[in-house]
């Protein structure tokens, strides 16, 4: 079987892409990778992929842009003195294993002067898992993403909601875009490996329905 390459995204910032992603890359045993990641000024600062080691096992691929600045990367890379370009951001083509690729913020934020993440997810041509926040208005954001994405024919193997659990939200949500919901990670106050794993076992069923194992 062919290895899956699939971008989690979000309806926007700190919706949880990274918990998502260290949850669906111990579902499918995949690699991680975050090609862009800004806010480590001077070599100190958060990156995601920290947290990524710190839940899983799973191998890390490096940034391509590491930007100081914790901004949209058009502007953080700006600040830096340099310049994100689609072709840059290349799919990796040696990987024999599944490979999850978290987005920086969500889909419409900017590249450059010209581009958006997704461009870039266009470019890459690979399905996407969608995470929402589960916040008052998440609705419009959620089928706003939506509505971007299928515009532009990026494959939704569906969604994962994340904090506090909306029943009615989220049945409405896979009502209308008639897309499922593959996950819904509770409000955690302290993120653990056991946590990561028990999830995990659960998307893992939910992810085999659709083909992805």
């Amino acid at each position: 079987m062919k290895p899956h390459k699939i971008a989690i995204v979000g309806i926007g910032t700190e919706v949880g892409k990274t918990l998502a992603s260290a949850i669906v890359c111990t579902a499918i045993n995949a690699i991680y990778w975050k090609p862009i990641q800004s806010g480590y000024l001077n070599g100190k600062g958060d990156r995601d992929s920290s947290c990524i080691a710190k839940w899983t096992d799973k191998h890390i691929l490096p940034e391509i842009f590491l930007l100081q600045e914790p901004l949209s990367p058009h502007i953080a890379a700006k600040i830096d003195q340099v310049e994100i370009t689609i072709p840059q951001l290349k799919l990796p083509d040696n990987i024999q294993q599944n490979l999850i690729i978290e987005t920086a913020g969500g889909i419409m934020v900017p590249l450059n002067d010209t581009q958006l993440f997704i461009d870039l997810i266009q470019y890459w041509n690979i399905p996407v898992i969608l995470i929402v926040r589960q916040y008052l208005g998440n609705i419009n954001h959620t089928l706003l993403s939506i509505e971007a994405l299928k515009r532009r024919n990026i494959p939704i193997i569906g969604f994962i909601a994340n904090g506090e659990e909306l029943p009615d939200t989220n049945n409405w949500i896979q009502q209308y875009t008639q897309l499922p919901l593959l996950l819904q990670i509770p409000e955690l106050q302290e993120i653990t490996i056991e946590d990561i794993q028990s999830l995990a076992s659960e998307l893992k069923i939910n992810l085999k329905k659709y083909g992805v194992e």
